[in-house]
């Protein structure tokens, strides 16, 4: 063997185990603890300068829902959000170039967090099951206008 041809398969042997390790890390994630594949979009509809959807997983632990970017190797979430802090503000169907970025029957939640704008985009029944955990909190803890 050349030492390109070796290099060519040392490349993609470090390729075949980083993947491997990405999806061992997702597996782990969503086992357990209500995880849940969702994306999270700093801001809201109406900001300029927001960034573009992450794709990640969330998983309900006690009264938070931690969230951890799909590709990353980070073992602590990338976002924690607190049930009394979150709020639903509105509900929506992906719009634009949304359409093409998000899988079907995506629905997107515009939330605040402690004031700050935050979109979240889940699947149907995900988008229920973040609903019913939200409202399992005590009265008026989080809730906000959620008329669809």
């Amino acid at each position: 063997m050349t030492e390109v041809e070796i290099a060519v398969v040392l490349l993609l042997g470090i390729a075949l185990v980083l993947m491997c390790g990405l999806l061992a890390r997702r597996r782990y994630l969503l086992r357990g603890s209500g995880g849940i594949t969702m994306s999270v979009r700093a801001g809201s509809a109406q900001d300029a300068d927001r960034s573009g959807w992450a794709l990640g997983v969330g998983r309900f632990v006690h009264g938070e829902l931690q969230w951890y970017r799909l590709i990353g190797v980070r073992l602590r979430p990338n976002y924690v959000l607190r049930r009394p802090i979150l709020m639903v503000i509105g509900r929506r169907l992906p719009s634009g170039d949304e359409v093409h970025l998000l899988p079907p029957d995506t629905v997107i939640l515009d939330c605040t967090h402690g004031g700050r704008p935050l979109e979240v985009a889940l699947m149907g029944t995900a988008a229920t099951g973040f609903s019913s955990w939200l409202e399992s909190a005590a009265p008026d803890v989080g809730l906000g206008d959620y008329s669809g």
